[in-house]
């Protein structure tokens, strides 16, 4: 070997590559020859050296998955499949990125690769990511060591690393820009590893070959979480773990009844994992009795109502329009139709609920029961007030947390449990846990609850869905959820005090939870219009009343925003900051294109800044 061509720091093969050089690199299937992907001679070089045919793409080698951010456009498949094979001995077809300089580019597809070798990972950590392709002449079998690679290609080459000897099987690729994706060379990591049999039943995963149609529309909902600003409040990440215990074999399995009092056989485990869940709830929240079986928090709340009312009973609760939920009175609502909804308002110049005003109804109406909750007023409830209300009218008190419930559970906002005869909350929203909904009472209450429940408004509970709830609630219970229910709560006031510092007026100038919500009228906006417009950009939020101020469900004066999910993505005050500046420039310039690709750019950097914490899914 020609000591003047070999190289063996890997400082000084990075230099070689800096300075516009083609070396040889060990990797953890065979040799390779690489080149800086940004500098057109090095890679016109590669060719040149291989006598490769300039048809054929080159590989990018990446120390780390994130180094490809920018480069290519990687689908939901890719994602996953580098997740779980990353690094190793697989290459992944994308398509190429916007940024045409950086790429090696012959067409519009690339393999992509993350290789199981540490002094190549060393050497790319240097460089960042490296035009490759095998090193050997084209068509000649590859090279497995530093020496077969310097005695037929040394003298062309600036520099050799020497890495050992490679194993000698070259990577498997599959290319992920075709539905279904297609292994176009089986290397160490097999076919149906990657792509399991379409007529096996039990594979695992099974279905992005039994059903590429919805595989792929899964993809394209997990690229659109991937790539959007998601600011709808009630919308969050639920965790992988929760995720698994929503896929699960719990789904197979019938539950009517409660632990101990099924109509089923076979329930000693879910009757485990039910009373795991409900006492895990309970601890949570400090409550006497927890239901974990309603499939919504609408549902919680049906329960909760025909638990202790009869229809035509008289309930008190925020108007809709106001901030309420349908579930609390609306007349196109079940509420609304069984039982006689009395509403109470905000004040039309603050937006903030005045207790004395709520007083005054309960009075006037004097309700069975005293609904307080919302859907999107910003401030915290006072839950003694309402509950000295409720006694002073001989009333009982249901307080609807869904939007806050993770707020209270990490013991940052005051808890409604010790005043509440009942408290109703969802488990998927600032909980981040699996869709569903949970009720807490008092004892007295209990029998009435669950048989409400079951056979009352449900038959069986999803115990795949209880398993998930049974996670969460653990997960609740960690620092870590603290930390991040602290950091929704300070995001939120940082968006909010950025978008008013950017002209935005807010309901009741501001928020002190999760969520806030902007009036269009002074841009002279309707709320269907304006979601509409965000989506395109990748910004989502959605219409939403404003009180007061007119307007309908189907085409409001507002829009509603909240901090949850971004938060989950790990964003925080200079991101809100941002997002503030691209929600104002959006409003200040709806219909502008040059505007809207200017955010839409913007809100994607901030989303690859960011990416979401899955990995293998069902489609996978």
């Amino acid at each position: 070997m020609d000591s003047a061509v070999r190289t063996q720091s890997v400082e000084e093969v990075a230099a070689a590559i800096a300075n516009g050089g083609v070396v040889a690199i060990p990797t953890d299937t065979v040799y390779g020859l690489a080149a800086d992907p940004a500098d057109p001679g090095a890679v016109e070089r590669i060719y040149e050296i291989k006598r490769r045919p300039g048809d054929l793409e080159l590989t990018l080698l990446a120390a780390d998955a994130g180094d490809f951010a920018g480069l290519v456009d990687v689908p939901p498949l890719a994602t996953r499949l580098a997740r779980r094979f990353w690094p190793g001995p697989l290459s992944i077809i994308v398509r190429v990125g916007p940024v045409q300089t950086a790429v090696p580019r012959r067409g519009t597809t690339i393999s992509c690769r993350v290789p199981d070798h540490d002094g190549l990972r060393e050497l790319l950590r240097l460089t960042g990511p490296l035009a490759t392709t095998s090193a050997n002449l084209h068509g000649e079998p590859p090279a497995t060591s530093a020496e077969a690679v310097a005695s037929t290609l040394g003298p062309e080459l600036d520099a050799i690393l020497d890495g050992g000897t490679a194993a000698g099987q070259p990577s498997t690729i599959i290319d992920c820009t075709v539905t279904p994706a297609r292994v176009l060379r089986e290397g160490p990591i097999s076919t149906t590893e990657l792509l399991p049999p379409a007529d096996d039943f039990t594979a695992k995963p099974a279905l992005r070959a039994t059903d590429p149609e919805v595989a792929a529309l899964m993809d394209d909902e997990l690229r659109r979480q991937e790539e959007t600003l998601e600011l709808i409040p009630s919308e969050n990440l639920a965790s992988p773990a929760v995720l698994e215990a929503l896929g699960s074999w719990l789904n197979n399995k019938y539950a009517e009844g409660v632990p101990g009092k099924r109509y089923y056989g076979g329930c000693e485990f879910v009757d485990k994992i039910e009373i795991l869940a409900r006492e895990r709830a309970k601890e949570l929240f400090g409550a006497e009795h927890a239901n974990v079986q309603p499939h919504s928090g609408s549902q919680a709340n049906m329960a909760v109502y025909a638990s202790v009312l009869e229809p035509g009973d008289v309930v008190l609760g925020m108007a809709l329009d106001q901030g309420g939920h349908l579930t609390h009175g609306s007349p196109v609502n079940f509420s609304g139709k069984l039982y006689r909804v009395e509403p109470y308002f905000v004040s039309e110049e603050t937006g903030i609920l005045d207790m004395e005003d709520v007083r005054r109804r309960a009075l006037e109406v004097r309700p069975k029961m005293v609904v307080a909750g919302y859907s999107s007023y910003p401030r915290v409830l006072d839950f003694a007030a309402f509950a000295e209300i409720a006694r002073e009218v001989d009333a009982m008190l249901l307080v609807d947390m869904a939007h806050f419930a993770g707020l209270v559970a990490a013991g940052i906002h005051p808890s409604p449990v010790p005043h509440a005869d009942f408290v109703t909350l969802t488990t998927h929203k600032t909980m981040r846990g699996p869709w569903g909904g949970l009720i807490l009472c008092k004892s007295q209450y209990a029998d009435a609850i669950d048989k409400a429940v079951c056979p009352g408004i449900q038959g069986g509970p999803h115990p795949h869905g209880m398993t998930a709830k049974a996670v969460m609630f653990k997960q609740c219970m960690q620092p870590e959820f603290r930390a991040y229910a602290v950091k929704v709560a300070g995001n939120a006031k940082m968006l909010a005090q950025a978008l008013m510092e950017r002209g935005a007026v807010l309901t009741t100038g501001g928020t002190d939870n999760h969520l806030m919500v902007i009036d269009l009228r002074p841009y002279g906006l309707r709320g269907r219009a304006v979601q509409s417009a965000f989506d395109e950009v990748g910004i989502t939020v959605n219409a939403n009343t404003f009180p007061g101020h007119g307007g309908t469900p189907f085409n409001p004066n507002g829009i509603r925003l909240g901090t949850p999910s971004v938060t989950s993505r790990g964003m925080g005050e200079p991101e809100m900051v941002e997002i503030a500046e691209l929600i104002t420039r959006m409003l200040g310039a709806l219909d502008d294109h040059g505007v809207r690709a200017e955010v839409r750019e913007r809100s994607l950097t901030l989303c690859r800044s960011f990416p979401l914490p899955y990995g293998p899914s069902p489609a996978a």
